[in-house]
């Protein structure tokens, strides 16, 4: 036996190994709690580097570059879930309630003004218990919750009073359009009025007096007494 098959392992082992591989990674991969998207890339990743494993069996020297791959592949999966690495948004969870007088106050907006000028405004909307969870939105990806630091917090929950309420039931399409383009003529350039089912001062970040600190880890609740 020459020195270089002193070493390499025979092509049904070099099979196994792979294949073997193959099941630890989609192992791995299904136990992960990451977004669709996300896990169809890594199951594509995976195959590609079985496939690149068993074209390698022939070859000592391109075995050994698919050992340090999937050595490599491993890496890129700690990198990729690791908390605060890969394309995690490192907010802190912001949940709370908003009542009015003692009573939750249903569909309101909720919105942190960062007190930095170079930070990202977070939002929300309370159910029919008043609570809420915080947002942040960074291009077309969605965290749940808020950058750490300081926040200016406005509340605000209002209804158009100056829009007619038109019954349009009865009128053909064109009429219906007719109307429509009457109305628009006519509050053109106007500013609009409304009713403000929370007092007007929780809308402004100079009024509402409300605040909130986010901190780096954890999570907090952040609730909100109005009156």
């Amino acid at each position: 036996m020459g020195s270089g098959e002193q070493w390499e392992p025979s092509a049904g082992r070099k099979r196994s190994v792979c294949l073997e591989g193959e099941s630890n990674m989609k192992a791995i991969i299904g136990r992960l709690p990451t977004a669709g998207r996300q896990r169809a890339v890594l199951r594509t990743q995976t195959t590609d580097m079985l496939s690149g494993c068993q074209s390698a069996i022939a070859d000592a020297a391109a075995w050994r570059s698919a050992a340090y791959l999937s050595v490599a592949y491993l890496c890129l999966l700690l990198v990729l879930f690791l908390p605060g690495c890969g394309n995690r948004i490192p907010v802190t969870p912001v949940t709370g309630t908003v009542t009015l007088n003692g009573e939750p106050v249903e569909n309101a907006m909720v919105t942190f003004i960062p007190d930095a000028s170079s930070g990202t405004v977070a939002t929300a909307t309370t159910d029919k218990e008043g609570r809420y969870v915080l947002k942040t939105y960074i291009g077309d990806k969605t965290a749940f919750g808020a950058f750490p630091g300081g926040y200016k917090v406005t509340v605000v929950k209002r209804v158009q009073t100056d829009f007619p309420d038109l019954d349009l039931k009865n009128l053909t399409p064109e009429e219906e359009e007719a109307l429509s383009n009457q109305v628009s003529a006519a509050l053109r350039g106007r500013a609009p009025k409304y009713e403000y089912l929370v007092p007007k001062k929780y809308g402004s970040q100079q009024t509402s007096e409300l605040s909130a600190e986010v901190p780096t880890k954890g999570k907090i609740v952040r609730d909100f007494e109005l009156k």
